[in-house]
């Protein structure tokens, strides 16, 4: 936690989202409890990390994070991500075959580039914000000094898509098709995909098919928290 959020909290006490005492949005006592799980959280032949698994008490915390604008949730949660296998994943100097760039390129793929996935327009007017920028913001500034990461906002809208909680299984994948562009180049960028959450993966795998067929390559992605309950049709 920052120096300057620690005076922020002093000085205008917050409440913990889970127990209701004063003092942090998520206190010490509520973090160490919820028994983070860092683990793989691969979706087809991309790779992936998420902190924890999509279940009570961690939604709850996703909501206040998503929909009250409680932004600091996603710090408190991945100030206790183990990075250390992410990092080694970013420090690996091969590069996947879905994702090979033309050797002219090959040695533009330094700094890696944490890229949020992009909201609906919609999702945008009611939140104000992204969640998946604050992620990669708070991913960023929890890798910090173990790699050069950098936050770039490269993808967005082309099409205005539904809200993938409310869909199906193929409706996701189909709701996701075609629906994003690069807003610039990308060739040659080493790109690392953060999300809040992963489902079926249709979201981060449409993200990255995106990005490769403009030049970049995808290393895999990050996210807070991973539902279950589909993995095994990514089998």
């Amino acid at each position: 936690m920052s120096k300057f959020r620690t005076l922020i909290n002093l000085l205008i006490p917050s409440q913990c989202a889970l127990c209701q005492r004063g003092g942090w949005t998520l206190c010490e006592t509520c973090l160490d409890q919820l028994e983070l799980d860092s683990h793989l959280a691969n979706r087809a032949d991309l790779r992936g990390y998420s902190i924890t698994k999509y279940a009570e008490p961690v939604s709850a915390l996703l909501s206040h994070f998503k929909e009250r604008g409680v932004t600091e949730i996603s710090d408190r949660l991945v100030s206790r991500f183990d990075s250390t296998a992410l990092s080694k994943m970013l420090e690996a100097t091969d590069v996947p075959a879905w994702a090979q760039v033309s050797s002219a390129t090959a040695n533009l793929l330094q700094p890696t580039y944490l890229v949020p996935v992009p909201s609906s327009k919609a999702s945008m007017r009611v939140r104000g914000f992204n969640p998946a920028e604050q992620v990669a913001k708070s991913l960023r500034a929890q890798l910090a000094g173990s790699a050069d990461l950098r936050v770039a906002r490269v993808l967005t809208r082309r099409l205005e898509v539904a809200d993938q909680a409310s869909l199906n299984l193929s409706s996701r994948w189909q709701n996701q098709t075609g629906s994003m562009a690069v807003r610039h180049s990308v060739a040659g960028m080493r790109c690392l995909l953060v999300d809040d959450i992963v489902t079926t993966g249709a979201t981060l795998l449409e993200a990255r098919k995106t990005l490769v067929e403009q030049g970049a390559s995808v290393v895999g992605f990050f996210t807070l928290a991973e539902t279950f309950l589909n993995r095994a049709t990514q089998k």
